[in-house]
């Protein structure tokens, strides 16, 4: 079928050309209303002034040694978890994540990690949409040293 018998056969199917353009606006509009959504309720909230959230590997490693009452939270499964793990780290798991979310406590800084960083990033992003009582958030985007597991 070629192009213009397509669209000939779509232009039959819907009337006229002035519907068709209502409704593509229509779905051009709904887009958008999704995109503002999304960055609005998706998007994770504003670090305090000049604080990056996301660490490397090595800054990861460093704040762990450097930062006093720090809670570290593993986000991979329970069998990732038991592969190995980060020394003190609390394993609540992403796909637990939303639900125990609110037994996280508000005034200690807090690591979030995982294997390769995007589950971390993952539940960075609902900790801070989900608890914007909770200031001191980051998570570790990438993977770190085998050495530095247990």
């Amino acid at each position: 079928m070629t192009l213009v018998a397509f669209r000939n056969a779509l232009g039959s199917c819907l009337g006229d050309k002035a519907f068709f353009l209502k409704v593509i606006g229509v779905l051009l509009l709904i887009a958008c209303v999704e995109t503002a959504v999304f960055w609005r309720f998706a998007a994770p909230a504003p670090q305090g002034q000049g604080e990056i959230a996301a660490l490397s590997p090595e800054e990861a490693q460093e704040y762990v040694r450097n930062t006093t009452n720090l809670l570290i939270i593993d986000v991979r499964s329970h069998k990732e978890f038991a592969d190995g793990h980060l020394v003190h780290a609390v394993n609540i798991p992403l796909y637990a994540f939303q639900r125990q979310v609110k037994n996280i406590p508000s005034n200690v800084p807090i690591l979030l990690h995982c294997q390769y960083g995007y589950r971390a990033l993952q539940a960075y992003k609902l900790l801070r949409r989900l608890r914007p009582d909770i200031h001191e958030v980051r998570y570790a985007a990438g993977q770190l040293a085998c050495s530095f597991l247990r």
